[in-house]
């Protein structure tokens, strides 16, 4: 009755996706990231296993039903896929055989595979030193171990690839005098290509959005995701990742101590990880259809006119290109790009749409996500605003940690220069002064507090939108200087233009923030003055009513 618990584990995805600036590479190396963690682990197995024609696993399969059964698909997500196999030798087979796949379709995206044999009658796959957890220590220590994969030296006289400086194996199919190597040629493979094209054309059918399919044309280019206004063009790269499942399913694994309750605790990490991505999944899916409803509405005209669009042979314009594209999607984990002005909404929609859809996972608790977003210049290094990304995600993890633990929570940041530096010194640079704090980051969804994104989203949009704003632009650019200089400078920077009140903050019970900008030493319109020019959201609020920040 001996069993093998195998977890593979795709490593340095995010400089294998993120590692180009050039987006038809993304896409590609995302495609093959996903087929690499779904398909070609599928084709590897041997077989009878638990998957159906159509790749699904099949209800009630157990591996001990059956001694010719060879392979059970326990769950995969994040970049992992659990197996259980009859024997060591199977499951090393099966590695082998990924790996060569690998080798030959996806050159350059690495594996790493921890494997346990165990007794499934007399050791429990739970608890917290059971056989999983032995086989998650050894995956970390396959890592630490693993030596950093360096590409095959050219010999004699070679050309050299641009992008990867190795050995150049053939000539870009759309830049013909571009030399690359077998790591960039698999991403420029327009069979792949097409793969992730008609992978998220499913997405947008299965979101009730097929029509979009016909209207627009998939970005392919960053450059093809919109333009901000005046010359620069900015995009807005966002990573969102559920709060804590790693405790969640170290808290499942606990619940089953014993050896006799191995198969409820595989169904259960199935059933948990399935409701995860499925959450995932339709909160993506909702943030789609409110992207395209939103782009029918009337202050979205200006926008949708100023989308860049395709040519055609002719000359003449065809369609535009959709300001929005996926990179990382069916997973715990989510990270989409899109035009610049797009992406604070976007990224705060979809955190609430996964709070819906997560009210109750297979372990019957919700669960809530963070986000964060990086607003960069469209030719800005994609890995190093990805890194950036992450960051903001982390720390937007961090404030629901230290705020009670429960929520979803946002930060972002306009990386205006191409300064290196980790977000606490960013953020020490850029926003700190002498009275306080500019910032009010990370922002909780919902809270109460005054630091919701409400409050921010409502002060954004009445600086935007309300006439007696929208007619005194300049004055409301030049407020931002003035919050810097603390309350008092505010307050005198007010009465010099005749500045009435700020827009009114819900949760604050001394009004007088609205005659400085200051509450105690943080300040509670920097946020949303900086974020003027790269912000439309997708659904307009009632005006304020008179008296409500009435300049």
């Amino acid at each position: 009755m001996d069993r093998t618990l195998t977890i593979l584990d795709t490593t340095g995805i995010q400089d294998y996706i993120f590692g180009s600036n050039r987006l038809r590479e993304n896409v590609v190396a995302s495609q093959l990231v996903e087929l690499a963690t779904s398909d070609w682990v599928y084709e590897a197995l041997p077989t009878p296993n638990n998957l159906a024609a159509d790749k699904t696993v099949i209800p009630g399969w157990r591996l001990e039903d059956d001694d010719q059964r060879q392979a059970e698909l326990i769950y995969r997500g994040g970049g992992n896929v659990v197996l259980l196999f009859r024997s060591l030798d199977a499951a090393k087979a099966t590695v082998g055989r990924l790996s060569q796949v690998l080798l030959t379709r996806a050159p350059g995206l690495s594996l790493v595979a921890a494997h346990a044999t165990f007794t499934w009658t007399n050791d429990a796959l739970g608890t917290p030193d059971g056989v999983y957890y032995q086989v998650v220590q050894q995956l970390a220590q396959e890592k630490q171990r693993r030596r950093s994969t360096v590409g095959m030296p050219s010999q004699s006289v070679a050309l050299a690839c641009r992008s990867t400086g190795l050995p150049a194996v053939a000539s870009d199919p759309e830049e013909p005098t571009r030399p690359i190597s077998a790591v960039v040629a698999a991403k420029v493979d327009r069979t792949r290509r097409n793969q992730a094209d008609e992978r998220l054309k499913d997405l947008l059918r299965e979101a009730n959005v097929s029509e979009t399919i016909d209207t627009y044309e998939l970005s392919r280019d960053l450059d093809e995701l919109g333009r901000s206004k005046g010359e620069q063009s900015y995009i807005a790269l966002v990573h969102a990742d559920a709060n804590g499942m790693g405790q969640r399913f170290q808290a499942l694994l606990s619940a089953y101590p014993g050896a006799n309750r191995n198969r409820r605790c595989i169904n259960d990490l199935r059933a948990l990880s399935e409701s995860l991505n499925q959450a995932s999944l339709r909160a993506l899916k909702a943030t789609v259809r409110a992207l395209m409803a939103a782009l029918k509405q009337a202050h979205f005209q200006d926008f949708c006119a100023g989308l860049p669009r395709k040519r055609l042979p002719s000359g003449s314009d065809g369609k535009p290109y959709l300001p929005f594209r996926p990179l990382v999607f069916g997973g715990d984990d989510v990270t989409f790009v899109c035009d610049g002005r797009l992406g604070l909404t976007l990224a705060a929609l979809y955190l609430q749409e996964f709070t819906n859809a997560a009210r109750k996972l297979a372990d019957g608790q919700p669960a809530h996500a963070c986000a964060g977003v990086a607003i960069v210049k469209t030719h800005y290094p994609f890995a190093r605003a990805y890194a950036l990304c992450d960051e903001l995600c982390s720390s937007a993890k961090t404030h629901v940690r230290n705020t009670g633990g429960v929520g979803a929570a946002l930060d972002w940041y306009f990386a205006t220069t191409g300064i290196r530096a980790d977000l606490d010194t960013l953020r020490t640079r850029d926003y700190t002064v002498h009275a306080g704090s500019l910032h009010q980051r990370p922002t909780l969804l919902q809270g109460s507090g005054w630091r919701t994104w409400d409050n921010f989203d409502r002060t954004v949009q009445t600086l935007l939108y309300d006439e007696q704003w929208r007619e005194r632009r300049n004055k409301v650019l030049a407020l931002r200087e003035a919050l810097r200089g603390g309350a008092q400078t505010t307050e005198r920077f007010r009465v010099m233009y005749g500045v009435a009140a700020l827009p009114l903050l819900d949760a604050v019970a001394d009004t007088r923030y609205r005659e400085t900008g200051w509450i105690e030493a943080c300040c509670a319109y920097f946020d949303a003055v900086e974020a003027l020019d790269c912000y439309l959201p997708l659904a307009l609020r009632p005006p304020q009513a008179q008296g409500e920040g009435t300049p």
